[in-house]
């Protein structure tokens, strides 16, 4: 994969940001989006560029959607290898299900995650082959973001932590390093386009989480436990493994590399 040339969209960004440095910093030919140029030649497109649920709906629909309509008119005229489009598992919205696979049907109820949904199914019959990767938050930063990167500055601060059914699986997270190594390890397949997940393993529940993030900034935080009705959805990888012959690396790894990363 080092002599492929790879674009990465969305540099500027937290995520697009991370993945364009790790994958240079392995070796590869890789160019951001802003500095490319229609017509010169590109093997792998990696589409990260992305406004967030913060933003507007009409920048969201700008950058999500239009977007990618402007790539795929682009890249239809001259195909690339293989196309990864970074999406979200916010796609399954507040659902039921107590496992999140690709089969699971989206509902969204927002309009960053129908923003991917859209993109998604523009991205369907594109005239080049797209993997779609659904990921959960994504650990590249201090910024509190997501729930995870909220909890580790709770810690720090030693106060006390709320939790929703600690007893329950929980890998609603994964390393910008895996989704590198998943873009520049996986299987191709023989398929013109695919949805998969891409997530830490589901190897620790939600209280095993948080006392391993605690244990590691040494935090004096009480944690209270709280039973809901609602249940935690644990996300499917199962499909990354048996067509990618992918598999995360540990959850306590990705956590340990996390926050020795941010400094805690």
């Amino acid at each position: 994969m080092k002599n492929l040339k790879y674009l990465i969209t969305g540099t500027r960004g937290e995520v697009g940001s991370v993945i364009f440095k790790t994958l240079q910093a392995n070796g590869l030919n890789v160019t951001p989006w802003e500095d490319w140029r229609p017509g010169n030649s590109v093997d792998v497109v990696v589409h990260c560029a992305a406004k967030t649920r913060g933003a507007g709906v009409a920048q969201i629909v700008e950058s999500n959607i239009a977007l990618v309509s402007q790539m795929i008119e682009l890249f239809r005229a001259k195909p690339v290898q293989r196309f990864f489009f970074l999406s979200s598992v916010l796609v399954y919205g507040k659902t039921q299900a107590k496992v999140l696979s690709e089969a699971t049907d989206p509902a969204c109820l927002e309009p960053y995650a129908c923003s991917k949904l859209i993109a998604e199914e523009l991205l369907r019959n594109a005239g080049f082959p797209v993997t779609v990767l659904r990921i959960p938050a994504v650990l590249e930063s201090t910024k509190q973001t997501n729930f995870i990167s909220r909890t580790l500055h709770q810690l720090k601060r030693n106060e006390t932590i709320k939790l929703f059914n600690e007893n329950q699986l929980f890998n609603h997270f994964i390393a910008p390093s895996e989704i590198c190594r998943f873009i520049t390890t996986s299987k191709q397949i023989d398929a013109s386009f695919d949805v998969v997940n891409v997530a830490s393993p589901a190897s620790m529940t939600l209280g095993e989480v948080i006392d391993f993030l605690r244990e590691l900034t040494r935090s004096k935080s009480v944690i209270e436990n709280i039973e809901v009705d609602q249940k935690l959805s644990v996300i499917d990888t199962g499909r990354a493994k048996e067509r990618y012959g992918f598999e995360s690396k540990d959850a306590k790894q990705i956590l340990q590399a996390w926050s020795e990363n941010v400094g805690f």
